[in-house]
């Protein structure tokens, strides 16, 4: 079972194992579900959902993960999903029960703090949130009990008492940590495939230039849509299909501008997640588990000064913005379901928004869009 936490590589683990399905069973290993994780499955096991908008599962999704795990017999079964380090001791127990205690074994994949914090605030505004990245540090590193206002963070990423609730059920000889080497992107396939008895290169990551991070700008645009969204009270499907899924996406499609910067934590900031990091390494080691690579690099502090908060551009590229302003004035006739009218959600206000930014090519660009939507 590879539980993650987030933003530790996983997604590039995930998508080796599942383009490699055919190499891993020739091998006799059986990667579970049928898409790149079983998300829905795991987090059923909470009653919860992987993103804003998506329609919660129920616990059969999870029970038919267990029924092919049990179907593939002799054969090796790897479990990879980020949302396993959100899971509390009695839903691990359950867990571990219901796979086999005898059978499991874990893998925790580490990065430094400093490198994670950035990546999950954005993933946090992508997913509706609407605190600025400065008042998000703030408030998760000085303010007590650190659980606002996304509690989720400290419980997937004080990594050391991850592998403490994972220890507490199947044991230290049985719990491998992996500290992901940043500079060499061959290392945590590799490291994989030693713990596998893969053959080398059976795990070959797919790079999705799709799923790129968004840059200062972009991201800045998002957080700024989702308090349209929530002023507007928009349901949390009619967020997800024109903010996650359209203007999100669309930006994605898009190559990133080399000269917008990308986010950093602070010096100050940084400072207090290496303090944090030297406990976690210190409680790791003691915990008896087996540590592949060295923990030490994820107590280095960037190589460079540390890009502040401060001047931040909010402005987007206009090509990009006037993508994004299309998708989601296009996004009010497309889609499975039928949505409600432009006039009823916000949109014009984001096109506002965005225009009032971008200049009258954009604006030109945005009519001519909901003048083919009206065409239809």
């Amino acid at each position: 079972m590879h539980v993650g936490p987030h933003k530790t590589g996983t997604t590039a683990l995930q998508s080796a194992f599942h383009a490699g399905r055919v190499a891993l069973a020739r091998q006799g290993v059986h990667y579970l579900g049928g898409g790149l994780q079983p998300a829905a499955a795991v987090t059923a096991l909470r009653g919860s959902r992987a993103l804003r908008g998506d329609t919660p599962a129920s616990r059969s999704t999870w029970d038919a993960l267990v029924r092919e795990a049990a179907a593939a017999g002799r054969r090796r079964v790897v479990l990879s999903s980020e949302f396993l380090a959100d899971l509390g001791p009695d839903e691990i127990r359950g867990v571990v029960d219901d796979l086999g205690r005898d059978d499991v074994h874990v893998l925790v994949t580490l990065r430094p703090l400093w490198r994670i914090a950035p990546s999950q605030w954005q993933q946090y505004v992508q997913n509706a949130h609407v605190t600025s990245w400065p008042s998000w540090l703030e408030q998760m590193l000085d303010r007590p009990p650190y659980d606002k206002p996304s509690p989720s963070f400290w419980r997937r990423h004080r990594h050391d008492r991850l592998v403490a609730r994972w220890v507490a059920e199947v044991g230290a000889d049985r719990v491998v940590v992996v500290a992901v080497d940043d500079h060499d992107r061959q290392m945590l396939p590799r490291s994989v495939e030693s713990l596998l008895a893969l053959s080398p290169g059976t795990l070959r990551p797919h790079v999705d230039r799709h799923n790129r991070g968004l840059t200062r700008p972009e991201i800045e645009v998002v957080r700024h849509l989702n308090k349209i969204a929530r002023r507007e009270q928009w349901s949390e499907g009619d967020y997800a299909h024109y903010v996650r899924r359209a203007v999100t996406r669309t930006v994605k499609h898009r190559p990133a501008d080399p000269e917008d910067l990308r986010l950093h934590a602070p010096d100050r900031a940084v400072e207090r997640l290496l303090a944090t990091g030297r406990e976690m390494v210190t409680s790791i080691r003691a915990s008896g588990v087996r540590v592949v690579g060295d923990l030490d690099q994820l107590l280095r502090p960037p190589a460079g000064p540390a890009d502040h908060v401060g001047g931040v551009r909010t402005w987007l590229g206009l090509p990009t913005a006037a993508d994004a302003v299309v998708a989601a004035a296009e996004a009010t006739s497309a889609g499975p379901v039928a949505r409600r009218p432009v006039t009823d959600v916000g949109v014009p206000r984001l096109l506002a928004t965005l225009v009032a930014r971008t200049g009258s090519r954009l604006r030109l660009r945005a009519r001519l869009a909901l003048a083919r939507r009206s065409a239809r």
